[in-house]
């Protein structure tokens, strides 16, 4: 009888590990929990901010997790760059949704004396399936904000970068983004930094040595991109 019942507590106990572990995630405490990690990155801007030198220009990397990796202590040092990357960022077009740069201009550009502002956005609001012309348009007023917030700053625009693997399925709305966008930045007139042709392989998706899951870069990506910015910027 002993036995017998060892043997049901122990079933009993597996049967419960099962079940817990079959439950499903809790969705809307990652969503609390996202939320609250991407205004914590918001308020450390803020402080970072009110830190800056009187009187000195900065470079601002303006984007999503993309930037957010770009190392400014390894890949800039001594410079006055500036990270202004939150991981899953969006342009910002929907209005219930707490991400978007149009919703931080003031931590992220207008507060950080910005003689130069290199943006790249948008992947994670093709990934949501957010219509590409929507994107376009909410990318226009991006642009237009920031000119007049920051009518001396010289506004590069840059193009969303390829994917693979599991990401690969975004690539042709990718391009299609990419496309739309150069022709944006010419009638805005901005300089248009084309990203996407320097990290695609014959097969037109991100190099497999620049990455290690499929759309977030590495080492000899940044280099590359690290490149394509000193071209542009005049550090004296």
């Amino acid at each position: 009888m002993n036995t017998l019942r060892i043997l049901l507590n122990i079933l009993f106990l597996a049967f419960l590990v099962s079940s817990i572990q079959a439950q499903p995630p809790d969705l809307k405490a990652i969503l609390e929990k996202n939320k609250k990690s991407y205004f914590y990155k918001i308020n450390q801007f803020n402080e970072e901010n009110k830190k800056l030198e009187p009187n000195k220009k900065y470079i601002v990397l303006f984007g999503n997790s993309l930037t957010q990796g770009f190392n400014i202590e390894q890949y800039f040092k001594g410079k006055p760059v500036l990270n202004r990357g939150i991981s899953g960022d969006t342009i910002g077009t929907v209005q219930d949704d707490y991400r978007g740069l149009l919703k931080r201009l003031d931590s992220s550009c207008f507060n950080c004396q910005p003689s130069y502002v290199f943006i790249l956005i948008g992947v994670n609001d093709i990934n949501d399936g957010r219509p590409i012309d929507e994107l376009i348009q909410g990318y226009k007023e991006l642009l237009e904000k920031i000119k007049q917030g920051c009518p001396d700053t010289k506004i590069f625009v840059q193009s969303a970068l390829p994917a693979r693997d599991k990401y690969a399925k975004l690539n042709d709305k990718i391009i299609d983004y990419n496309n739309k966008l150069k022709k944006l930045a010419d009638e805005m007139k901005v300089e248009y930094i084309d990203l996407h042709s320097l990290m695609k392989d014959e097969e037109g998706e991100l190099k497999a040595e620049f990455t290690g899951d499929g759309i977030h870069i590495n080492e000899p990506a940044y280099q590359i991109w690290k490149k394509e910015i000193l071209k542009r910027v005049d550090f004296k």
